[in-house]
């Protein structure tokens, strides 16, 4: 039965990476072991394994996530409205803003429309605080895609806390 070996990682004198050593196979002499990779991506900068950079199909990740996830809007005199960004919900938006531009426009703009929230709370609506959810969910849209164009087109590349809250609405 053969004997298994675990593979070591080794840099020169100068920090370049060298490779990894299995099966029995010797270092050249004066390497210095290092810690393993954490995956095959990791790259060594002569101190440290660093991930690989983040791409553009990660970015576009985060900020569908975050459209999913939702956000906050404040609509007077209600207040917060917590306002998920899923299909169904952004559809569901999209059917009542439409609905509430005919009503104004007919001058019913008085009809209350019933919200059901994120939290499963039910807000009245007027048929302009309709449209002023609306608007504030489609902004909160156009912000993260904004976000994701900024960071994609950066000049220092896509950085690696790209899904830090400081980068995004």
């Amino acid at each position: 039965m053969s004997e298994k070996h675990e593979t070591k990682h080794f840099v020169d004198a100068n920090g370049v990476y060298i490779g990894g050593f299995g099966d029995g196979a010797a270092a050249p002499v004066g390497a210095i072991e290092v810690s393993r990779p954490p995956s095959a991506f990791h790259s060594w900068n002569g101190e440290n394994w660093i991930p690989p950079a983040p791409n553009s199909e990660q970015v576009d990740a985060e900020r569908d996530r975050r459209i999913r996830a939702g956000m906050i809007a404040n609509v007077a005199p209600h207040g917060d409205i917590p306002v998920q960004g899923r299909p169904t919900d952004k559809d569901n938006l999209m059917g009542l803003a439409t609905s509430a531009q005919l009503l104004i426009a007919n001058g019913a703009g008085a009809t209350i429309t019933n919200f059901r929230d994120a939290d499963n709370v039910i807000h009245d609506l007027t048929q302009p605080q309709v449209l002023d959810l609306w608007q504030q969910a489609a902004a909160y849209v156009s912000l993260c895609f904004q976000s994701a164009w900024a960071l994609k087109d950066g000049s220092g590349g896509i950085p690696h806390d790209f899904t830090d809250d400081t980068y995004w609405p």
